[in-house]
């Protein structure tokens, strides 16, 4: 099959990389201008807050000196220092950019609180107080200056080391800009030799897996390979034949199954009674069939209600398949009887297991205050009761009959013991 516009697809996909590579260098290199010009406004941002810093730390330092003046002259002195702070003031509680510059504002405000307080309390204060507050005052701004100097030191150190930065970048970006062109010229160049292999040859696997899967070998899976697209398409394949082929396991188990107890249904267990017929004559081995059903079934139903029918009848399966071998198959026949293969025993084994499944039964507690509920059990062996299973069932059906005309809570299997009484 001629693949001539898959490489003439190829060829253009490396013209497109190629238009690409131009992009790459033009777009590295908007990014690069861009980011010098980013870089200015922020240096120019910050060394205006640098330059403000440096004003708020000089001012500070002048008016500390100009409060201890002012404190020792008197009340229209100190008044006369808190009202040219207003000015100091608006400069520290300026915008900044950083948590420093907002810390030093919030210093600002509570000295500027501090100065009013002052100027209005002065003249009631003795002398004590007045050395106090001058004091107090004092050291509040000596606070801020070291604050603000230190600010400023820190603002300036970022403001170097991004200075560096920009003078690097340019470089950095050409070079990087000239790597990922190579680069990209090589991978295209790769590109264009190898695309056959890993897009022809997948291809052509994936349709021959895709035909076994739709002749209907759904255990069959597509190969995932080769690039994304052809990758996801195996996998979309696989995926369908795996919901497939579950979606017939699960019908196929729905159907060998019994919905309201759980068990196998009786078409499941005619089957492996064959398989067991077979491979029992085969090698040859004996085996018992036991049939169970649950006494006076009708009147408990009559007296509580179906409802309550069905759960008896699910925690009689239950019983039954937690007290049997877990060699031992059982499946539910029909309304209330249930039946059982019992590989692999005689006469004596098959009484103890259909004991231990009767007492079990009768050992149940009252659903929800309900009458208590019993069994009865009739067996047979192969091959001595029969070779076929109708034989068999013909055989373990008249002990089950036998058991119940008995009166009933009893199992009835093959001599040398026929009849077991209630424990």
């Amino acid at each position: 099959m001629a693949r001539t516009g898959l490489r003439r697809r190829l060829f253009a996909m490396t013209l497109v990389n190629a238009a690409m590579l131009v992009g790459v260098v033009l777009i590295l290199t908007w990014r690069s201008n861009q980011a010098q010009q980013e870089l200015r406004r922020l240096v120019t941002t910050e060394g205006v807050a640098i330059e403000r810093l440096g004003k708020v730390a000089t001012l500070h330092a002048s008016f500390r000196a100009q409060w201890i003046a002012a404190a020792a002259r008197g009340p229209e002195a100190v008044a006369s220092a808190g009202r040219s702070y207003g000015s100091i003031r608006q400069l520290a509680v300026s915008p900044g950019s950083d948590a420093r510059s907002a810390q030093i504002g919030d210093l600002a405000n509570g000295l500027a609180a501090e100065l009013r307080n002052a100027v209005r309390s002065w003249p009631e204060w003795d002398d004590a107080g007045r050395r106090a507050k001058a004091t107090a005052i004092t050291v509040q701004c000596e606070r801020i200056t070291r604050q603000a100097a230190i600010a400023r030191d820190a603002a300036l150190r970022e403001r170097d080391a991004k200075l560096e930065t920009i003078s690097h970048d340019p470089r950095n970006t050409l070079a990087i800009a000239f790597g990922i062109a190579w680069i990209v010229a090589v991978m295209s160049m790769a590109g264009a030799v190898t695309a056959m292999r890993r897009i022809v040859s997948p291809l052509e696997n994936l349709s021959r897996a895709a035909q076994r899967i739709a002749a209907g070998e759904y255990a069959a899976r597509a190969p995932v390979a080769g690039d994304r697209e052809i990758a996801e398409l195996g996998s979309a394949f696989n995926e369908m034949a795996a919901k497939v082929e579950a979606t017939l396991d699960a019908t196929t188990q729905r159907a060998l199954t019994d919905e309201l107890s759980g068990l196998p249904n009786f078409r499941a267990f005619s089957e492996h009674l064959q398989d067991e017929l077979i491979r029992a004559d085969r090698y040859p081995e004996r085996f018992g069939l036991i049939v169970v059903d649950i006494d006076h079934f009708k009147k408990y139903n009559d007296a509580f209600g179906h409802l309550a029918g069905n759960d008896a009848l699910r925690a009689v399966s239950a019983t039954i398949r937690r007290t049997l071998r877990t060699v031992d198959f059982p499946a539910r026949y029909g309304g209330e009887e249930f039946v059982a293969i019992l590989p692999q025993v005689d006469e004596e084994g098959m009484r103890v297991i259909g004991e231990r499944v009767r007492q079990a039964v009768e050992s149940l507690p009252p659903i929800e205050g309900r009458r208590a509920i019993t069994i009865s059990i009739g067996g047979a062996l192969f091959p001595s009761d029969g070779k076929t299973s109708e034989e068999l069932f013909a055989a373990a059906d008249t002990r089950l009959y036998e058991a119940k005309e008995s009166g009933r809570n009893r199992v009835v299997v093959p001599a040398p013991s026929r009849i077991t009484e209630r424990s």
